[in-house]
């Protein structure tokens, strides 16, 4: 649930606490590896003027387990701004995901004794840098047709009145 802190900032917070424990067998012997790990996620908004909002998040999650693979902890960071240009033009956006370039699931496996042993790292960092969305455009590719008839229509009205001018 959010959570107003200022007139003007939001923030949602959220925390999981979680014990896992992974029964396998590896060459007819029983094998059993236990862990708590936690989750951290929080999401602040800031409402800076009537057209301007900016927002700030961010995660992190300790180490754990990804079937017997143990991984390492990691976090992210993304922020964004907008600002509504108005209800013809819709809003402009510019954001940027994980800031730091740090979602980067790293692990493997060892098994003392069995010689069995992998190291694993995945990059799961993106970029978005910048997104204008315009509602127009918007109304005109869900409706390409009732799009250009209202065109043709603006058009012949325009001719219309022109020609009125015209003649007085």
């Amino acid at each position: 649930m959010p959570i107003q802190i200022a007139p003007f900032w939001k923030t949602q917070n959220n925390f999981s606490l979680v014990y896992q424990t992974v029964r396998a067998t590896r060459d007819a012997k029983p094998l059993q590896i236990s862990l708590g790990n936690y989750s951290l996620n929080s999401i602040h908004a800031f409402k800076l003027s009537s057209s301007f909002n900016a927002e700030l998040s961010g995660f992190y999650n300790s180490p754990g387990f990804f079937g017997i693979a143990r991984y390492k902890g990691f976090y992210g960071i993304n922020a964004g701004v907008q600002k509504s240009l108005g209800d013809k033009w819709g809003s402009l956006k510019f954001s940027v995901n994980d800031i730091f370039e740090s979602i980067i699931f790293k692990g493997g496996t060892n098994i003392e004794g069995e010689g069995f042993e992998t190291d694993n790292s995945f990059d799961f960092s993106n970029r978005t840098f910048a997104n204008l969305f315009q509602k127009f455009l918007e109304e005109a590719r869900s409706n390409p047709q009732e799009t250009a008839r209202q065109d043709l229509k603006k058009k012949e009205e325009e001719s219309i009145s022109k020609r009125q001018g015209e003649v007085q």
